[in-house]
């Protein structure tokens, strides 16, 4: 996938799936990153970032608290 420079994870989510950016701003689903730390929709998205959508409130026992 390819995302324009200044891309914002809203971004990012609406080029993968328009049914999960629109989950996602209901706030159903919430992007992780790599660490498993939760962030913001609206955050910048960096070059070889990875992240990850998961149900909100579900938290994995792999993922710190």
């Amino acid at each position: 996938m390819s995302i324009f420079r200044g891309a914002t994870i809203q971004d990012v989510v609406r080029a993968y799936s328009l049914t999960s950016s629109k989950r996602l701003g209901s706030g159903y689903l919430a992007v992780y990153d790599r660490f498993g730390y939760r962030t913001e929709p609206d955050g910048p998205a960096v070059e070889g970032g990875h992240y990850f959508l998961r149900v909100a409130g579900h938290r994995n026992k792999n993922m710190p608290a």
